[in-house]
């Protein structure tokens, strides 16, 4: 998506609109990350804790959120890790960039759905959509209420790998790490909120008759992928 294709990878440049929908989405966003008072409320703040926790190298890191078993902590591990850089002094400011992030993938994901489907218009118009999309969304995409910016980000994205795959004739072992990669991006969905499943079960439904009719048992790999996506999980039960 972020890369026009080249024969040689010498020649390999970002693509400028790409490129440019995304620094839109981070644009709009960035209030809220200079000045997250406002944009963090008493739901959102669940992850600020989380992210001090993990910020604070206690062990072990939690896997959800105090008091649920099915919301997972990735934007605080996001969080963070993004006080690496800018310092753990604010968590609101924390949170609000790792949920930033997510975001940002939910565009990229969604770009590269559409530009596979329907082709560049209809990829960019999709990612508009989500990069400048309506206030009641902007918040939401900032604030940390909920983990479904979490599985969009990382369900389109495996939906776009998925459809890309399905575009080549790679298969077999050559298409191991593409049916990891996408195994993986489904699990770590389902890590942060079980409703992932149903872009689970879009991609590994496609998946799963391609490989029966290409008689491909290398598409079991997606389910290794799906378990290490998984693991913080199945490791905490």
């Amino acid at each position: 998506l972020l890369w026009r294709n080249r024969s040689d990878l010498r020649e390999w440049r970002p693509d400028p609109l790409s490129l440019a929908v995304l620094g839109a989405a981070l644009l709009i966003r960035l209030p809220a990350i200079i000045e997250p008072a406002g944009f963090v409320g008493s739901d959102g703040s669940l992850q600020a804790m989380v992210a001090h926790r993990i910020f604070s190298l206690e062990r072990p890191a939690p896997v959800f959120i105090e008091g649920s078993g099915y919301q997972g902590t990735l934007k605080a591990h996001l969080g963070a890790l993004a006080g690496v850089a800018v310092g753990g002094g604010d968590l609101g400011r924390l949170v609000v960039i790792g949920s930033t992030l997510v975001w940002l993938l939910g565009v990229a994901g969604t770009m590269a759905l559409g530009r596979r489907l329907g082709g560049t218009l209809p990829g960019l118009v999709a990612g508009l959509f989500l990069a400048l999309s309506p206030r009641f969304a902007t918040i939401f995409s900032v604030n940390n209420v909920g983990e479904y910016p979490d599985v969009i980000g990382l369900g389109a994205l495996a939906l776009a790998w998925t459809a890309a795959l399905g575009a080549t004739e790679c298969r077999g072992f050559a298409a191991r790490w593409a049916y990891f990669g996408i195994g993986a991006l489904i699990g770590v969905a389902m890590w942060q909120q079980p409703i992932a499943a149903s872009f689970g079960l879009a991609a590994f439904g496609l998946l799963g008759a391609r490989a029966l009719a290409q008689r491909d048992p290398w598409f079991l790999a997606a389910f290794v992928g799906l378990a290490f996506g998984r693991a913080p999980v199945l490791l905490a039960d």
